[in-house]
């Protein structure tokens, strides 16, 4: 743990929010001289007693963290990058969270090589970056780049067994509906062709296109609306609710669309 210390500390530093750590044990006092905007904190709590991988948050740390974050400048979201490759996994969640809030492209690279992580919310927090990054990123720029991590993490933890597995799916099929990319919608209508016996998937589906206004899929939609009122009519009433609210949730997209594309 002393040494993620001193690894944040040199890196924040970096990003313009200076550490002085007195002692390489402790972690004393804490002054912010270059950001005049934020008021100095000091703590007398050390480091030493924060075992690795503790969920208990070094105040210090984390806070100058969220302040990089509300500042949202792109030219300290690749001086956080070092962080990402500490054993820390509450840093590296924050540090996820502020690059999610930055969303610099040029991070999806170091974002990514966490991504076959089996830490549930260590991968949130990368699909959650990604789908930042994507809704910052103009239309057809990079957008293939955020894609293709996405697209595998959804299909890796679509056959996965694991009890969060299902979970996220869900988020990387919201994440995707964040992205501005031709080849997103595409793969989001051909899951959604796929998944004719999961009508609660479909439903996610069917809002991240409608999130994307994505034109190009109402053929796609349609024939969803068509097949679900030709639906058995001896399906499970908990089934029968599901179809009946994703029948509403497409014919609503539909015409969500018509009215964005006259």
């Amino acid at each position: 743990m002393k040494t993620n210390v001193i690894v944040v500390a040199s890196v924040l530093a970096i990003a313009g929010i200076a550490f002085i750590v007195r002692k390489p044990a402790r972690l004393n006092e804490v002054a912010v001289p270059q950001a005049p905007d934020v008021r100095p904190v000091t703590s007398e709590k050390p480091m030493d007693h924060v075992a690795p991988n503790s969920p208990v948050a070094d105040d210090e740390v984390f806070q100058r963290l969220r302040q990089l974050r509300e500042s949202g400048r792109k030219s300290d979201s690749r001086t956080l990058l070092p962080l990402l490759e500490t054993q820390d996994r509450m840093i590296q969640i924050e540090v996820l969270a502020t690059l999610h809030k930055i969303g610099d492209a040029e991070t999806v690279p170091a974002i990514v090589r966490l991504s076959d992580t089996e830490d549930t919310l260590l991968l949130r927090g990368v699909i959650s970056a990604l789908a930042g990054i994507g809704e910052r990123t103009p239309v057809g720029s990079q957008g293939h780049l955020i894609l293709q991590p996405l697209t595998r993490i959804f299909q890796r933890e679509k056959n996965s067994q694991a009890d969060d597995a299902e979970g996220n799916v869900f988020a990387v099929v919201k994440a995707i509906g964040s992205l501005r990319h031709p080849s997103a919608v595409e793969f989001l209508t051909e899951q959604l062709e796929v998944s004719t016996d999961d009508p609660v998937m479909q439903a996610a589906i069917v809002r991240a296109l409608g999130r994307m206004n994505a034109q190009e899929a109402v053929p796609v939609l349609e024939r969803l609306a068509t097949s679900i009122r030709q639906r058995p009519a001896d399906i499970s009433e908990h089934f029968k609710l599901a179809y009946e609210d994703l029948q509403r949730l497409t014919q609503s997209t539909l015409e969500k669309i018509a009215r964005d594309n006259p």
